[in-house]
């Protein structure tokens, strides 16, 4: 367990340092319409829940992997946009309570709609 938590810990320290430059290089808003917060990261990743249903459903198991691997990728990501978007001030009115609230009721539906096809399929 402590190996795996430790794996944990490195892999996330690695997307932090990759993808801390991006998230600073990309702009929160265009045109007064904003387009990249960390809540907008969970909006986006939650919908790719349809996708990876739509491959189990039609066998494409190995497309299904890579959405799924892809899905917590971004579910670091998104922790990666708020950190940085409040260090440099851009994120002064965000609620954190609120994006973390987001993020773990997107992480249940992504999870539950993929068992729930899984099952279905199964059946």
């Amino acid at each position: 367990m402590n190996l795996m938590l430790w794996m944990h810990d490195v892999y996330y320290h690695y997307i932090q340092l990759v993808m801390s430059p991006v998230c600073r290089a990309m702009p929160r808003e265009v045109g007064g319409v904003t387009v990249f917060t960390a809540n907008i990261v969970t909006y986006g990743r939650t919908f790719m829940c349809l996708l990876i249903a739509y491959y189990i459903k039609i066998g494409c198991t190995g497309a299904a992997a890579f959405l799924v691997i892809f899905h917590d990728f971004l579910d670091h990501v998104d922790g990666v946009v708020a950190k940085v978007q409040r260090e440099d001030g851009r994120a002064a009115g965000d609620d954190g309570r609120w994006g973390a609230f987001v993020d773990a009721q997107c992480d249940k539906i992504v999870f539950i709609t993929c068992l729930w096809t899984i099952i279905m399929c199964i059946d």
